[in-house]
Formats: C-alpha cells, sequence, structure tokens
C-alpha cells in the first residue's frame, strides 16, 4: 500500500476546514503552514509537517473544535498509510484584554459614529504579551476584500482614518479621565 504524508496532510486540512465552518461565525480552524519532505517532484513524501490553528471565545466549544480535529488524525493514518501525530501544542490560555478599556474603545466608537464590533483574536499580536504587563486592548480596522494576515492585505484611508480617529480619541479620553 502507498504511503503518502501529503495525503494525510490533505485529509486533515480538509477536514479542517469543514470543522470551521461548521463553527462559524465565532470558531476558527486555519492550516496556515505546509512543510512536506522530500519535496521533489515525482517522490511522495514521507514526512508532512502543518501548523493548525482551532479558536473559539467559547472554552467548551473551543475544545469541540480541537477534539474534531484530533478525530481526524486516525482517518488520515488509514487513508495515508503513514503515522500521525500531534508534535507540539500550545495556546493563549486565559489571556483577556482589559474590560475597562474595551468598553472605552466601544464607548469612543460610538461618539464617533463608527461602527464597530467585537472580533476574537488570537494570532500572537504583541499585544498578548503585553497585556499581561498593563492594561491591553486593540483596535482593527477592515480591509479590502476582508483580506488579512496575508501578503495581498490592502487598506484604504477611508478605513484607515476611523481607526486612527477611535484610537487617538480612546488615548486622550483615557488619559484625561
Amino acid at each position: 500500500k502507498r504511503r503518502n504524508a501529503l495525503v494525510g496532510a490533505a485529509i486533515i486540512i480538509a477536514g479542517l476546514d469543514e470543522i470551521g465552518w461548521a463553527y462559524e461565525p465565532d470558531g476558527r480552524t486555519t492550516c496556515s503552514r505546509i512543510e512536506v519532505s522530500p519535496n521533489k517532484y515525482g517522490i511522495l513524501p514521507d514526512r508532512a509537517e502543518i501548523t493548525v490553528d482551532v479558536r473559539h471565545p467559547n472554552p467548551r466549544l473551543a475544545k469541540e473544535i480541537y477534539d474534531k480535529t484530533l478525530a481526524l488524525l486516525p482517518v488520515a493514518t488509514e487513508k495515508s498509510n503513514v503515522a500521525v501525530r500531534v508534535a507540539k501544542e500550545w495556546n493563549f490560555g486565559d489571556i483577556k484584554f482589559d474590560p475597562e478599556l474595551i468598553d472605552l474603545i466601544r464607548s469612543v466608537a460610538v461618539d464617533l459614529k463608527v461602527s464597530h464590533r467585537d472580533l476574537l483574536s488570537a494570532a500572537g499580536h504583541d499585544a498578548y504579551h503585553v497585556s499581561s504587563v498593563i492594561p491591553t486592548a486593540m483596535i482593527f480596522t477592515p480591509c479590502e476584500d476582508g483580506i488579512t494576515h496575508n501578503e495581498n492585505e490592502n487598506i484604504e484611508p477611508e478605513y484607515t482614518v476611523p481607526g486612527v480617529n477611535v484610537l487617538l480619541n480612546s488615548v486622550l479620553r483615557r488619559a484625561n479621565r
């Protein structure tokens, strides 16, 4: 029976995508990186390493998504005839941004008539590390076609200016409290 680590990775990636869509709008699943070896034309790879990200603001649902992701491993093993394992696990834990700052930013956005919504982000922003030392929050602005964390990300001043104004006014309001 043929052994193909890339097929195993593809099964996990496709299943992961389906799981993520099942938990919209708050759940997210992503495979953002894949490395195969050997990476040569006509040669079946005997090793594939993928980076997987699963998240949900509700810890119970995050675990459910994670468990469903793990359930893909034996399926990938069976269909690709290779061993599959989780090499490393890491999570953001209970990192939370400062509720007072979040409320302040929301209030400023309302006062400036800037549309806003809360977003779940766990993309490894520096703000997560800063939040363990000082009160922290983040402001995101929309990008063209919704493309973010990508080389094709683009933002126009019509979206940047309102976000910058919310940031400026939030800083001033916090400084003058």
